[in-house]
């Protein structure tokens, strides 16, 4: 890609995935603070309960697929070939329709709900699994539909359709039910969920059946693409599981250990997290095509110096608002949520140091899946994975919500450490931020 290109891919492909993942995580954070004024902190926890276990679904019902479509169409638009292009893309929607029917089945059974029972004991949460059964089928496409667009370059789609169009219409249905005084609960809250997710795979599916059908190819029933996807993929489902863990965990052992109440306030304290993340999601939105193109065309040279002045340009603004975080926190919480919540100051920054690692570590792990090494990337999230269960179920029973959050910290910076060590290793480069690179972040910007 020549440099002009790439700084137009880089500017317009930044530009819309900032604004996405401002547009969506302030969606976000108005749907949980609308959410904390309406239902009481023990439904709260319930839901955020519940969104991460379809989540968590969502992510095993796509078994990586999503992460193998990127890098193969990625690497097929880099070499022209378009018809592999439309191979991966029709094969992976088949086979995620597969493995979402598989998944529905078993969550809205009467095992799902002895599962969510003996798990977890609420019996708010257990009347919730035939919800929780077509929301991961939507979240699971909602996952493939900005994979695939994201392979494609257009990062425009694949911000709308991975979560813009649904977090606006699932706000609107709330606050629309909100203010005209009806009875609202966690029924009405999911549905008005799955309505935005519906909405947004209509409109998505449309724009993609047009997008694929300028490529122009011939159709092609060979088994071969479903076999490299299916390869593949399987490292990845299983590091992506072990990551979901990762994520997810200190809520589910929260959930079994502790109340409701305090639930609720981790959950509102992991919200706010996301916003230190953002900036390197908005960097992940963008350069995962790059890494897999540059890397089938031996590039390494400029996939280093790209990789590191990204993660330069994502860890600046990470660390002022992490930072902020940091010293009002409590603040912070309680102007959000409510005063109830100003307990959650801690357990911000606690959460905050360990992604403010993850940032500075730029896209090591996208780095290794993009480039074949997806195994290695399942040895690492095993292992995190593993430390974050272990420290988070042995520091709940003495220290609470504060003694998961130190384990989810000190877990996410084990795993930061294993990436930078193992990328150098497999590729031969560094990805992290360093302060020499800020200068190809003012030539990128201005030249």
């Amino acid at each position: 890609m020549p440099n002009q290109s790439l700084k137009s891919y880089l500017l317009k492909g930044g530009a819309w995935s900032f604004f996405g993942k401002l547009f969506n995580g302030l969606f976000g954070l108005l749907i949980a603070a609308t959410l904390a004024r309406i239902i009481d902190p023990d439904e709260l926890g319930v839901f955020f309960l519940a969104l991460n276990l379809a989540t968590f679904l969502s992510i095993a019902t796509v078994f990586g697929l999503d992460s193998s479509a990127l890098r193969f169409i990625s690497e097929s638009r880099a070499l022209g070939d378009d018809r592999r292009t439309h191979q991966v893309i029709n094969k992976s929607f088949i086979l995620v329709l597969s493995f979402s029917f598989i998944s529905f089945i078993i969550a809205y059974s009467s095992a799902g709900q002895l599962i969510l029972k003996s798990v977890f004991d609420s019996v708010n949460l257990t009347g919730l699994n035939k919800y929780i059964a077509f929301w991961l089928v939507f979240l699971a496409f909602q996952i493939l539909f900005r994979e695939v667009f994201r392979g494609l370059k257009d990062i425009k789609y694949s911000v709308v359709f991975g979560g813009g169009v649904s977090s606006l219409i699932s706000f609107l249905i709330i606050v629309f039910l909100y203010i005209n005084n009806y009875d609202v609960g966690l029924p009405e809250i999911v549905l008005a969920i799955l309505s935005g997710l519906i909405l947004n795979h209509l409109f998505a599916f449309k724009t993609l059946y047009k997008k694929i059908n300028f490529l122009r190819v011939d159709r092609d029933k060979s088994k071969d693409t479903v076999q490299s996807l299916l390869l593949h993929s399987w490292p990845i489902f299983i590091s992506s599981i072990m990551g979901v863990v990762l994520v997810y965990a200190d809520l589910w052992i929260l959930g079994a250990i502790s109340g409701a109440e305090e639930v609720a306030v981790y959950g509102a304290a992991a919200r706010l997290v996301l916003l230190a993340s953002m900036p390197l999601s908005v960097a992940n939105a963008v350069i995962p095509p790059l890494i897999a193109g540059m890397y089938a065309q031996n590039k390494k040279q400029e996939m280093e110096k790209l990789l590191r002045t990204v993660a330069t340009a994502v860890f600046i603004p990470a660390f002022i608002l992490a930072v902020a975080f940091v010293l009002i926190g409590d603040n912070v919480m309680a102007i959000i949520y409510g005063e109830f919540y100003a307990e959650g100051g801690i357990i911000l920054a606690i959460l905050c140091m360990g992604q403010l690692i993850n940032v500075f570590s730029g896209s090591a792990g996208y780095t290794l899946v993009m480039t074949g090494h997806r195994i290695t990337m399942m040895y690492i999230t095993a292992i995190s994975s593993t430390v974050a269960v272990v420290g988070g179920v042995l520091l709940a029973k003495s220290y609470g919500a504060v003694g998961v959050a130190s384990a989810m910290a000190f877990s996410n910076v084990l795993q930061n450490i294993l990436l930078l060590l193992l990328v150098r290793k497999k590729c031969g480069i560094w990805p992290h931020a360093g302060i020499r690179y800020v200068r190809n972040i003012v030539n990128l910007v201005y030249r």
